[in-house]
């Protein structure tokens, strides 16, 4: 009989001896120093069924490996005992599509004998419907998942970043959620408001509409309207997490309460918070007025500066810089902002007051709180802090002030309102009052979302819907239109 060779001359039956007997010996040589043992011991010990009893389950002990019982009553039920000595119910179950299915039920003794025998017939039922009972178990545990153990899931895997914006959230989650904060107010409000704070300890089932509307007029109350909505906002952005990851099979309970419980009246919205334009000349002259006092100077030209470009105040205002600054195409440049990077125009009214405040730029003494010599590191700034590197008072006590930018503006604004006459609104409305205005002396909407740098013409639609003052406008136009008609027959 003859066997084909390979290219090495050796007949195939050869070469395939050859491996064959190499496999056997090195096995061999593995087994005799006993590198390969019994991996199904290993893992565990198997055990005839019994019945399971609290005492029997108590009375398991710990072994050198993972072994577990089966129970003679629900087919099935298992209890594994590690190596540690803890004991966890599971249920082994074949399903129809899916295979052999094991779905852990729970760890003895938070859950008892008769907690598991419930559950694993439940899954055995569901089982038989072609359902996964792990996915079914997962959905069962969300709904006993208290918000608390949400927010840490939800830091832990979402906010990851080393961001100034995911730091914010997180400092506002875990203080307001967690009652986790630094802040002495915050912990003063807390002390008297438990209940509120409960909410880590509740489950979105338990988040009823009467808690969440306490909730929101005790934050509103306290720490301001922006801050009650952002409460309510992130809460309701949670529980959508949880929904969405098939965690929890309810409807969003924040979703299904009526706004009007929950958040301002249409006609009480943030972007209607603005001043007409008879307001708005008298909180200029008394910004100038006050801006005599030049302690208060930077800071009035700080909120005119505001008024006149739209600008957010904190972000966009306070820390401008002269290198943002275009002159020749009336622009300011922007490298980071709300919505990210971009260039907003500026009208003349604010070029002639940058000028005016570059004249004082370079002028020397108290007298110019705008100056600062080349080497100062507030040099560049448009609104210097004329305090940096002086002691502070502070709620906690005295602290350096370290901000090379104007700061702590509140105290001045409330000086003009005051002066002005008119009502007290958030520095924010000098935004609004800008958009609001523009939209009356009929500037195009294309244009207003460049001023305001919306990304989108929807957000700048809103202001053109909320301007009572463009509806009393226009009326009036209407009503001579109709007059000269009249007048004319």
């Amino acid at each position: 009989m003859r066997y084909l060779r390979d290219s090495t001359g050796i007949p195939n039956r050869v070469r395939n001896i050859d491996v064959f007997n190499n496999f056997y010996f090195l096995v061999k040589a593995i087994i005799n120093k006993g590198v390969i043992i019994n991996m199904e011991k290993q893992v565990r010990e198997v055990q005839p069924r019994q019945k399971f009893t609290e005492a029997v389950v108590r009375k398991l002990i710990r072994k050198n490996r993972r072994y577990y019982h089966v129970d003679s009553e629900v087919i099935g039920l298992r209890v594994y005992v590690d190596m540690a000595g803890q004991k966890t119910f599971h249920l082994s179950r074949y399903v129809k599509g899916l295979g052999n299915i094991r779905t852990k039920l729970g760890t003895f003794p938070e859950m008892t004998l008769a907690g598991a025998r419930k559950l694993a017939k439940k899954y055995k039922s569901l089982s038989t419907l072609g359902k996964d009972p792990k996915v079914e178990a997962d959905k069962e545990k969300s709904i006993h998942k208290t918000l608390g153990e949400t927010v840490e899931e939800y830091i832990k895997k979402k906010m990851t970043l080393n961001t100034k914006n995911i730091k914010d959230q997180v400092k506002f989650m875990r203080g307001f959620y967690l009652g986790e904060t630094t802040d002495a107010d915050l912990t003063k409000y807390w002390n008297a408001n438990e209940r509120i704070l409960s909410i880590k300890d509740k489950t979105i089932p338990e988040l009823d509409e009467d808690f969440l509307v306490d909730a929101h007029k005790s934050l509103t109350d306290n720490r301001g309207r922006y801050v009650a909505n952002r409460y309510i906002a992130k809460l309701r952005m949670l529980i959508n997490w949880e929904i969405r990851r098939e965690k929890y099979a309810g409807k969003n309970p924040i979703v299904v309460i009526k706004s009007d419980n929950l958040y301002w009246n249409e006609e009480e919205k943030d972007h209607l918070d603005f001043y007409s334009s008879k307001s708005m000349t008298k909180i200029i002259a008394a910004a100038l007025k006050l801006s005599k006092d030049w302690k208060k100077r930077v800071v009035c030209y700080a909120i005119l500066a505001a008024l006149y470009c739209g600008g957010r105040c904190k972000s966009e205002v306070f820390n401008l810089t002269w290198s943002q600054i275009d002159f020749e195409k009336k622009l300011i440049k922007y490298s980071k902002t709300k919505t990210g990077r971009g260039v907003r125009p500026i009208t003349d009214t604010m070029v002639a007051h940058l000028r005016q405040i570059q004249k004082w730029r370079s002028e020397k003494g108290t007298a110019s709180p705008f100056y600062f010599g080349p080497k100062d590191a507030r040099h560049d700034y448009i609104f210097p802090n004329w305090m940096y590197g002086k002691n502070k008072m502070t709620k906690r006590g005295v602290k350096k002030c370290k901000l090379l930018h104007v700061f702590e503006v509140k105290k001045t604004w409330d000086e003009i309102i005051k002066l002005a006459g008119v009502e007290r609104r958030d520095l924010k409305s000098l935004r609004h009052t800008f958009a609001t205005f523009c939209v009356t002396k009929n500037v195009p909407l294309r244009m207003i979302q460049k001023y305001l740098m919306h990304k989108t013409i929807k957000t700048t639609e809103v202001y053109a819907a909320a301007s009572d003052e463009l509806i009393i406008t226009e009326n009036e136009k209407v009503t001579e239109a109709f007059e000269e008609i009249i007048n004319a027959a």
